[in-house]
Parts: structure tokens; sequence; C-alpha cells
């Protein structure tokens, strides 16, 4: 299957495992981690919760509950990822890659034919899309692919359209844009966004009514994604990254300069599946972000493409490439849009352009094949020495960075290493260039292009990504059986030991796959009241500032306050010695009881009203003692009173976005669940609507009179339903303006 789950292998509690089972593992293929630790998990529970005829708005088993559509990440309503509620999610991962990939060819085909370009020419910009190293990279992560795609048929109808076609044409690119916002990416939907309009305004000219119409579609677009843009612009507003990046933070993770000699010598800076990438070492980037290797033969057919045509689009084409260049590569072009362009401040790394870049310069290269072909013979003499300028001038930039990066290089004792990237790249280069020659002498010849294109881009990309035993895939332990039949509803908690490799325990979200709720997460997106929670918590336990990123972990089991988030079970690689802490087993993890948790719902019968800048010292003042007390922000809706006798709270019922509990209360008292709040829970007593309130910061709570009751707390974000209605009046709209459109032209 196309995913790396041999990095299973490296946490806990699988690597106990790994020598027995898998005795040929020495190493992970390539450390594609969030592949494995994000995308999967939320593709796995996404079919989990849609084949139980529930749509997953809430994730109740990471940080304590956070929500789950509203995380652009998990394109739950993607229409591709259907594949994975069909079949076996870890089959479908693979199935959904291939389908991006074709369909990444298929529209920059139907584009590049709508512009004139025979077929092989048309193919040789199809296959360099396709297979750029771009979307080879970000295969696996897919919601970049998704998100980017889906460019090239949104300009095929509106080329459609600027050629008199009907303006039915330029509602059908709405359909694409759509699906980009819904593809898992908002910063490569905008980007994807931002192309389309600047093409529908080079081809719409002057004309007023033009532009209206493109304002149009760009707005259908977005209101077609609107059931999850709005949830996620709602969580927006209260993740834990709200407040955008500055712009310096934004530019030092740019595509560095001296990168670009990489879009000729891919393996210049070596390979993460050699394990000598070396390229990002001081930023601590991924190779992944910096990759746009497009194939030699397409960047030596620029030149002939604006020397040879003098048409629109090559220079759109080239135009588009430039400025996506520019902005990949941290220019002040950038902040032009960080400073003019709306949500451009919440947009992180710029090289993340480099999708726009490879579908300009792909469509580049099927214009200069097309002009290469048609060339007279008396300009085929030019057209070689044009061609051996570009590979000197190509030649001497790659001789100067060697020279430049060569302590560097025999440092790590890469110099076979790069000679032979090097090495590859000239002989490549001499055949693309003999190849085009050849092509213009006999037109037969162009379809010799596409093949050397497939040849160069399958050669660089094709060990790149890992295709994995299925059963080293999150496979049943003897600890992971023990915790299901023991934990029930409750919550556990994995620790590292301290100074050791961070894979060496069950780090956050793999906890989904195999069933179990956790007090611990990892995203780009939770609320940022949990990280402020765990960060003044954490610096408490450990007696410094404590700053926390996407991965959000607690130190120990004595971090304050760690109790009243009903962390039951305690996992660790390694033996602890907390006083808390109860031995279960060790069979392949030690797993601990923790005696000091609290259950997920009890009752309160005081509480402390402070503004919402005071919680936090408030629940420190009182020495985290939240079944004693809650901190409220605002008065409970009855007044509370003192107990006055024997009380019960079950939980009867709990799935992803609904929780009853049955309360029996022996006078007014406060429900604390101790499930993350956020805006959009709503809570019933005995069927009648009652507030939901933060309680310690980040905990729900309900008040409860005296006597049995049933509390139901269900999650239902306006934001959503809001946005669903707006999808479905739009889609509405524009099936019946298509409908209309086609009968009065039959």
């Amino acid at each position: 299957m196309l995913l790396p789950a041999d990095l299973c292998l490296l946490l806990q509690p699988w690597r106990s495992y790994s020598r027995a089972l898998f005795p040929d593992f020495r190493q992970a293929y390539n450390p594609l981690l969030d592949a494995i630790l994000l995308f999967f998990p939320w593709r796995l529970f996404a079919a989990r919760s849609i084949r139980a005829g529930e749509i997953p708005l809430w994730n109740p088993d990471s940080f304590c509950g956070q929500p789950f559509l509203a995380n652009n990440s998990s394109a739950v309503l993607y229409p591709l990822n259907a594949l994975h509620y069909l079949v076996d999610p870890a089959k479908a991962y693979g199935y959904v890659a291939a389908l991006h990939v074709f369909l990444a060819g298929a529209f920059t085909y139907l584009l590049l034919r709508l512009l004139g370009p025979r077929p092989a020419a048309a193919l040789l910009g199809g296959i360099t899309f396709m297979f750029c190293g771009f979307l080879t990279v970000w295969a696996e992560y897919q919601t970049p692919v998704a998100a980017t795609i889906w460019l090239p048929l949104a300009l095929y109808f509106w080329e459609r359209h600027a050629r008199g076609h009907g303006v039915r044409f330029a509602l059908y690119a709405a359909a694409p844009l759509g699906l980009s916002l819904l593809g898992g990416h908002v910063q490569y939907s905008i980007y994807v966004l931002m192309a389309f309009a600047a093409y529908a305004a080079w081809r719409s000219g002057l004309r007023p009514t033009r532009w209206a119409v493109a304002a149009a579609v760009v707005a259908f677009g977005i209101a077609l994604a609107a059931h999850q843009l709005l949830p996620t612009l709602e969580l927006g507003r209260y993740n834990q990254r709200a407040g955008g990046n500055p712009l310096a933070g934004v530019l030092a993770s740019a595509l560095p300069l001296r990168h670009l000699v990489s879009f000729l010598v891919p393996g210049f800076f070596g390979h993460p599946v050699d394990y000598n990438y070396w390229g990002n070492i001081p930023k601590g980037l991924e190779y992944v972000e910096y990759c746009g290797y497009l194939g030699i033969l397409p960047l030596l057919l620029v030149a002939p493409a604006l020397w040879l045509r003098r048409d629109g689009h090559t220079r759109f084409f080239f135009a588009l490439a430039v400025v996506a260049l520019l902005m990949a590569l941290g220019t002040p072009l950038y902040a032009l849009f960080y400073y003019g362009v709306p949500g451009f401040t919440q947009l992180a790394n710029p090289a993340r352009i480099l999708g726009v870049f490879s579908l300009a310069v792909a469509c580049l290269g099927a214009l200069g094949a097309e002009a290469v072909a048609d060339l007279p013979r008396e300009r085929r003499r030019t057209l070689a020495l044009v061609l051996a300028g570009l590979l000197i001038a190509a030649s001497a930039a790659v001789s100067l960075t060697y020279t430049r990066q060569m302590e560097t290089i025999l440092g790590l004792r890469l110099g076979s290493y790069v000679a032979g990237a090097v090495g590859l790249f000239l002989v490549t280069a001499l055949v693309a260039a003999g190849a085009i020659v050849g092509g213009a002498a006999r037109p037969r010849a162009l379809w010799a292009l596409p093949a050397i294109a497939a040849v160069d881009l399958f050669l660089f990309g094709m060990r790149f990504n890992p295709a994995q035993d299925p059963g080293m895939l999150y496979f049943e332990t003897e600890s992971l059986r023990l915790l299901r039949a023991q934990a029930g509803q409750e919550r556990v908690l994995a620790l590292r030991a301290e100074g050791s490799n961070f894979l060496n325990a069950m780090i956050p979200n793999c906890n989904l796959p195999v069933g179990l709720a956790e007090v611990q997460g990892g995203d780009a997106m939770y609320p940022r009241r949990y990280r402020q929670f765990a960060e003044f918590v954490e610096s408490r336990q450990q007696g410094k500032p404590v700053k926390l990123g996407n991965a959000l972990v607690f130190s120990s089991v004595d971090t304050p306050g760690v109790d009243f988030l009903n962390a039951a079970y305690v996992l660790s690689a390694t033996p602890l010695t907390s006083p808390k802490l109860e031995l279960v087993a060790s069979p392949d993890l030690h797993v601990y009881r923790n005696r000091a948790a609290r259950p997920r719902a009890f009752l309160v019968h005081r509480a402390r009203v402070e503004p919402t800048a005071r919680v936090l010292e408030t629940l420190a003042a009182e020495r985290f003692a939240m079944d004693q007390v809650a901190v409220l922000e605002a008065p409970p809706a009855l007044p509370l009173a003192p107990a006055a006798g024997p009380e019960s709270v079950r939980i009867t019922e709990a799935r992803n976005g609904r929780v009853r509990v049955a309360v029996e209360a022996s006078a007014n008292a406060l429900l604390i669940l101790a499930d993350q709040y956020f805006p959009g829970w709503r809570a019933t007593v005995d069927g009648r609507e009652v507030p939901v309130q933060a309680a310690n910061y980040i905990l729900r709570a309900v008040a409860v009179p005296a006597g049995r009751h049933v509390v139901e707390f269900t999650y239902r974000p306006a934001s959503f339903r809001l946005g669903l209605y707006l999808t479905l009046a739009t889609l509405s709209l524009l099936t019946a303006a298509a409908t209309t459109a086609a009968v009065r032209r039959r």
C-alpha cells in the first residue's frame, strides 16, 4: 500500500515487535511522518464515522475533543475521499493518489489541446505536470495535490467561455475551484484562486461584464465549498495559530536561491530515501517543501516558446511562472501580497506556490514543443545554437553552485553522490536537446519528447513514495488489547522518557487508528485555549516557560490539571515512579492505572467567576482542585448549593458529536464534562435547552437542578449548517443555470 507503514515500527508499542515480525527492517524507507501520523488517521476516523452514518463534525479522541470537519485538512467532504469510505482506507490511500496523478495529466492535456498544440506536445505538458516533483513528493500528504490539480480544469472551462462557447462554461469553472477548496489545504487553494483570477482577468481584457462574470465564478466556487469553509473560518478564529504569521518568519522559510540548482539536478542536496539530504538542515524544513523538479526537457523548451511564439498564452504562462517563482523565493513581491491580499498573513512557507509554477512551466514546455514542430528548415540551426547556449548556461550555474558548496559536500562525504547526480543531469540535458532538434527536423519525432520527459521524471521520482507491507500498519498488540478492554470511555496519556527520541512513544494521533481516546494530540489547527492551558500547567510542572507547537504533549502524569482531563491510563516505554500510578501490566508497554484521575463527568457545587484573562491564575490559586470549585467566566444559570446527600453521574452514551449523561444531584450543581469546550455545543436537561459554558478554561459545564436528570450534549455548529445551506443553494442555482443554457443552445 502507498503509505510509509514502516514508520509504525519506530513507534511504541509496535517497535517491540519489529525484529520478531519484520526481521529485515532496519530503518524507515522514507520518513514521511505526517502521512502516517496525521492524514491516514484522519481518513480512517472519517471513514469509520461515515460508515456509522455520522458526519464527523467532532473528534472526541484527541485533545479531549476538538472540531474535526472544521479542520480543512480532514477533507471529509472532498468527493475523491469517498473512496476511503467505500473500501479499506489503507488501500484507498493509494487509489486516491493514483487518481490525482491521472486527473492532473488529463486536465492539463485537455487545456493544452484547446490552446492549439498537437497531441504529442499536449501530452508532453500533461506528463510534465502529472509527474512533476511537486505532485510526486506531496502525493502521500494528498491535500496539497488535491488543492492544486483542479487549476488546469478551471482554466479550460474559462478558456471555452472566453472563446465564445457560452456562459455556461464560465459557470462550470466554479466546480473545480470549489473542489480545490474542499481538497484540504487552504494555502494551496488560495494560490489556485489567484492564478485563475489572473487568467480570467487577462482573458477578459477591459470588458466589465467579463470581469463581473469572473468575480461571480470565484464567488460561486467559494460558495460550493461553504459547508467546509465556514466551519474552517470559525475554527480559524479560535485555533492555536490565530493572529497570523509575521512576514519575517514567513520569508525565512522561502525557497533559498541556491536551491534553484535542484530544479536542474534534483539530487544535488541528497535525497531523504538515502538519508543524506542536507539542503535545509539550518531551518529544519523538509525535502518536500522545496521540491520543484520538472525535468530538463520542459525547461529547455521555455526559450523556444518565448522566441518562436508571440501569442498571449505564452506570455501569460511565462509571467505566471516568473511571479510564482519570485514569490517562492521570498522576494519583495511576496510582501505586496502579504499586506495586500486578505488572509495572506495566515499562510506559511512561500515555496508552496511551486504547484502553480509547475503548471505554468508544463504549459510553456508544450507550447515550445508545438513551436519547434513548425520551425522552418532555415531556423533549425539557430534553434540548435539557442539550446547549446542554454546547456552551457545551465552547466555553468551548476558548476558555480557546486564550487560554492564544495566544502560542505566534501565534509559530508557526498562528493561522488553529487557528482553522479550532476553527470545524470548532463546526459539527460544532451538527450533532451537532441530530441528537441530532432523534433524540429521531423514532426513525427515530436512523440519522443513526452517519452523522454516521462523517463526523466520517473528516474527522479520513482524511489520517493514508499509502498509498504500492510501488516506493518498499526497492527494489534497485547497492550492495545488490554487497554481497549479496560479503558472503555476513559482516556489515556502516552508519555516518553525525558531525553529519548520523540518517536519512542505512542505519539499523538496514533490513538485514532487503534481506537483509544487521548488527552494529547497533534494538529496545526487545534483550539488555542487548549494550548494555552497546556503551556500554563507545563510551565508550573517544569519550573520554566514552556511553549508548545502542533504536537501537544505533557511531560508527566504529575503535571497539574492532567488528572481532571480523565487521563485514567498512562503508557510509557520506560518504568514510571509516580505514587499516583498502579502498574497494570507490561506486555510491550508499561501500562499504568492513574488512581488520581477524575471521571470524565462529575458534579461541582462551588464556582468562582473570573474574567477570561484570570481563569488560569485562579486555577493555580485554587491548587487545581477542579472537582471542588469550578472557575467560570460567567455566572451559572442556577444558584449552586452544597451537596446534601449521595450523588451519581454516569455517561450512558458517547459518540463523536453527542454525549448523554444520567445525573442524580442532591442539590443544584454544575455538571462538568471533561471534554473540550468549543462554540457549537448545545445541551439539554430533560429535553429543555440550557446554556453550555466554559469551565476551568477548557472544559464544558451546564447547571443542573437537584434530582434525577438526563443531560445531553450535542455538537451542532451553526457554521456548518449555514455553509451546507449555502452550498446546496449554490449547487441548485448553477445546475439550473447550466441546464437552461444547454436547453436554449439545443
